[in-house]
This record gives C-alpha cells, structure tokens and sequence, in this order.
C-alpha cells in the first residue's frame, strides 16, 4: 500500500514523513476512527495539524497513486476507464459543504474515472477523482424558479465533468490515450460529449436513454429503429438484486430479485440529428453505432432489462457485438469502488469538519479502497493468491492465532475477515459491510496484540537490568 505513495511531494520532508505515517495507520486500521487511529493525544493533534494543512495543494497525496495506475496500464492492450459520480453526505453542518431546506446534512460531490483491465476486470486503480460542491441554484432549478433560458444558462452546468475528465486521462496517458476505452452510464448520453468524442477519436461506451431524433427515411427516433432491429444473438446472464432506493428517480433504478436473464442483441448505425438546445458550434449530424440489448420474456412481475449502448467500437460481427456488451457490463466495478469508499474505508463517517479537510483524507483513502477493492477481486478470481501477498503482516498474524487456522490464500483469509463481521458462508461472498466489521473487528485485535508485545519487551528490558 505505501507503495502506492512513492515519489510523494509535498513541498517538505516532514509533511512527506508525516504523510507516510498517517497512510501507515490508515492501512492498518481503515475502519477505525481517528482518534482510536492515533490513541496518544500529541499523535493525532499532529494528524490534525496534517491534515489542516494549508500549504499542501489539492492533489498532491493523490498524484503518486495515478502514476502508479498510469504504469499499471502500460503494458496492457486495452484499459476500459469507468466513470462515475457519487455523492459523499456527513452527519450535520461542515464548513464549505452543500445543504439545502430539504438536505440539512452536509454533502459534496465526487466524479470518479477508475481503470480496468479490459482482459480480465481487474481494477487497476483511479486515474482521476474531481469534487465539487454543487451550487444552490442549478440550471433546472433556476428555470422552475421563473428564471429565463438566458438567465438559467449563465449558471455553470455540471455536464462538463465528463468530457473534463476524459479530456484530462487523455493528456496524462499521451500515446498510450488510444487504448483506452471510456465507459459511462447513461448520464454520460449527451449530444455535446458524444459529438466532442468523436471529434478527437476517442473510444467509448455510453448507455444510451434520450429517444433521439435521427436522420433516417424510415425511422424519426432512435428507439423506433432499435426495436425493429433483428435480434442477431442471444445471452444468459445474471441479473444481480437491487435493493429499493429511499427516493426512486427512474424506472431503470427500480428494485428486483436476482435472476437469469435471456438478453436479445441487436445492432446497427444511427445518424443523429443534433438538438435544438445544442450550440451550432457542434455538428449538424453525429453517426453512431448502437448495440440494442433487451431481455426476452421477463418474468411477470417484472420490468424487461433493457439498455441501448452508444458506441465507437466496431459492431460488425457477433464476437463484436457481444464485446461492446461486455465492456459495459464491466461498469459495475466503480459502483464497488464507492462502496469500498463509504464502508469499506468509512469515508461519510469522518469527523472532519471541513470541505478542504475531507478531500485531503479522501486523498488518502482512494488507493486503499482500491487495494482492498483489489483484494477482494484477486481473492475472487485467483483464489490461491498468498494471503501475504494481500494482507499486512500483523493483520495476518492476529488472524490466523485467532481463527486457528493456517489461512494459506488470500480468498480463505478474507473470508475468515468477513467471518468475524457476521458474514455467513451459505450467503456466497462477503459483501463491504461484513468485511468492514470483521475489519474493524481485526484491528482492534492487532492493536491489543501490539500492546502486550511492547509491554512484554518492556518487562525484560527491566528484568535484564
């Protein structure tokens, strides 16, 4: 893990050596609080001091991390880099964060690009995490508000984050830009970042969900033609459950049962039509390719699984069609990653009570919800991975004393870690929460066993003399 910080630059030695410390105990104990984290008072009042730091510029804790992510892409042939936004929200008022009448806790917003190995899904690290707090008027709140078009358009849209972002992994990866496959969920469907793509070249795949006006003597939409598409292959595929969100925003969010799913693809190229509200500085027409994909007879009660995925990639043949799939199939590693985040890491749990002092502890935290995320994949797809290989060594120590039990691999010692967080092995893998139990659980275990280890080596010390 403190790897992933080599080459830290903070503009002194002692913040860079106080940094390494604080990133030590973080690795040891992610679950813990700060002030169980630092138990000596002049520890974590100079913790504090660190992370209230006001000559450390943002970014700067993260930037060996992206590095170390840029290099493990190298030698790859093709990166699928996931974007996504997620909210943060904290308990009460912070100083800098956003609250409204109907939000009084605190919250700001986090825009994530992770890299994936397009062979195998292996997440590769983060590449680039913006936050923002979101203005108190946005462009449609300003328009309901009475406000005119004009008036609502002066307000800075957040649309942009998207295209920021690609735009900024694309200069920092130079050459090696080209392989990199840029995959985003629906809010990703607009017709300027489409267009802009396009324009430079770049690859992507983005679920589609506005019924776009197209070019076409036949079909004046783009989901009139993509349901008159001829099915060209077929796929099984589990469908995950999803819980019922407190607040249902759309339809395709909407709670289900796992099951198998029989999906129909289709495919074919789409001539858009460029919108009313798009500014003429962008393309009259945008051709696109499209990979039509719905389930075939759903169970009753339930909604058909359907996605129309906007592409650059090639569609020509079945293995083709089937790859675009894929790829975006792969999109739910981010939403992991944030889990990692929020209870893996406890990120929302930090008693920091400043916008500028939780993006420098995110900082912190991004590559070791990667690590752990890692972890969790390495233990899943390579099961006989040596648990020295994934878990600190006093950790490992602590556990296998406690478990009784050799714990050889990575898969058997975090199931053992989920174990003692309440998981159940009938249920299949452990999920965040329970891992982060038994982690919470572990460290306190090692914090104990490391304790009694100084105060016996102490009691020699003064047996001998």
């Amino acid at each position: 893990m403190i790897a992933e910080f080599r080459g830290l630059e903070l503009g002194d030695k002692r913040r860079e050596r106080r940094a390494l410390g604080v990133l030590t105990r973080l690795v040891a104990g992610p679950t813990l609080s700060f002030p169980r984290m630092f138990p000596e008072t002049a520890e974590l009042e100079g913790f504090y001091r660190f992370i209230e730091n006001p000559y450390i510029e943002r970014g700067a804790i993260l930037a060996p991390h992206i590095k170390a992510t840029i290099d493990r892409t190298a030698s790859l042939a093709t990166v699928l880099v996931i974007h996504d936004t997620s909210k943060f929200v904290f308990s009460g008022e912070r100083n800098g964060l956003f609250t409204s009448v109907k939000q009084t806790n605190g919250c700001f917003w986090g825009h994530c690009s992770l890299a994936i190995d397009a062979s195998n899904g292996r997440p590769l690290g983060v590449l680039r995490m913006f936050t923002w707090v979101r203005e108190a008027l946005t462009q449609t709140g300003a328009r309901k508000a009475g406000l005119s078009r004009k008036q609502s358009l002066e307000i800075p849209t957040e649309q942009v984050r998207w295209w920021d972002a690609i735009r900024d992994i694309s200069n920092l990866c130079g050459d090696n830009s080209k392989k990199n496959i840029h995959v985003c969920d629906s809010e990703g469907d607009c017709y300027e970042l489409l267009s802009t793509l396009s324009k430079h070249e770049y690859r992507f795949v983005i679920r589609g969900w506005q019924d776009r006006n197209i070019d076409d003597q036949e079909y004046a939409t783009l989901m009139s033609k993509c349901i008159n598409y001829s099915v060209v292959t077929k796929r099984v595929v589990h469908l995950s459950s999803r819980p019922k969100a407190r607040k249902q925003t759309a339809k395709r969010l909407a709670a289900r049962d796992g099951r198998e799913a029989t999906l129909g693809i289709s495919c074919g190229g789409v001539v858009f039509k460029r919108p009313k509200h798009v500014s003429n500085e962008f393309p009259k027409l945008l051709p696109i390719n499209v990979v039509y994909v719905k389930e075939i007879n759903p169970p009753l009660d339930c909604d058909a699984v359907e996605w129309i995925l906007l592409t650059s990639e090639d569609i020509t043949t079945e293995q083709d069609i089937l790859r675009v799939v894929d790829i975006y199939r792969k999109r739910w590693m981010i939403e992991e990653y944030f889990k990692g985040l929020k209870t893996g890491c406890s990120f929302e749990e930090r008693q920091l009570e400043s916008y500028v002092t939780l993006q420098r502890c995110l900082e912190m935290l991004i590559p070791l919800a990667w690590l752990m995320l890692d972890a969790r994949y390495t233990s899943r797809q390579n099961p006989d991975t040596p648990a020295e290989n994934m878990i600190p060594p006093q950790f490992l120590l602590v556990l296998r004393e406690h478990r009784r039990k050799p714990l050889k691999t990575a898969n058997a010692a975090l199931w053992e870690i989920a174990g003692m967080g309440g998981h159940i092995k009938n249920n299949g893998p452990p999920g965040w929460l329970t891992i982060w139990r038994g982690l919470r659980e572990l460290a306190v275990m090692v914090k104990g066993y490391e304790i009694a280890k100084s105060t016996a080596i102490a009691r020699r010390r003064c047996d001998q003399s």
